[in-house]
């Protein structure tokens, strides 16, 4: 250096800042260490689902939005016998059983919402699982419950505007419009 000394001044380009080694070992702890064993220890945001039990989900969809409620059902069921916690399964089945008359749509319901609460449980960042929750909890058990259940949500995160959708949709106390929603044939009136 030229001998001027440099306090309060900028440091010249290209110079790393002299940090004396305490303060270098603070840094390189928050720049390296610490948010290595944040990863180790985050839940990832999205559940794994076995690929096989993803195709056969992806194939009730396919069923249902061609309005084979049969061919469907049979994946479904199908997807359960690989994974029973496969939560969005349940829900369907239990719209599907619904729309038929089935007194078990119920118990797919109850298992689709205890299914999903384990998700929550175990990603908890990740809220299409807790909105998920909140309509099989709005089919199974009413509005009472599912309004506690999002607004729970949007309590923690206020401005999430699915959140706020939801509770609307909720409010309005109209199980005919989730149920349409999954077995509306025609893709454009899928809103």
């Amino acid at each position: 250096m030229n001998g001027r000394s440099m306090v309060g001044q900028a440091p010249p380009r290209g110079r790393w800042i002299p940090l004396g080694p305490r303060l270098g070992w603070v840094a390189l702890m928050f720049l390296c260490v610490l948010p290595a064993c944040y990863r180790q220890h985050e839940a990832p945001i999205r559940p794994k689902i076995d690929a096989r039990a993803a195709a056969l989900m992806t194939q009730a969809m396919s069923a249902l939005k061609e309005g084979m409620t049969d061919a469907a059902t049979e994946h479904l069921q199908d997807a359960l016998a690989l994974d029973p916690e496969l939560a969005q399964a349940h829900a369907l089945l239990g719209i599907i059983g619904e729309t038929r008359g089935d007194a078990r749509a119920r118990e797919h319901y109850a298992r689709a919402v205890a299914c999903y609460g384990k998700l929550a449980e175990a990603y908890p960042r990740n809220l299409e699982i807790a909105l998920d929750r909140c309509v099989a909890l709005f089919l199974w058990r009413g509005q009472a419950e599912a309004l506690h259940a999002v607004n729970q949500v949007l309590r923690d995160y206020p401005d999430y505007q699915p959140a706020a959708t939801l509770r609307e949709r909720i409010e309005k106390n109209n199980r005919s419009y989730f149920i349409k929603k999954v077995t509306q044939t025609d893709p454009s009136q899928r809103k």
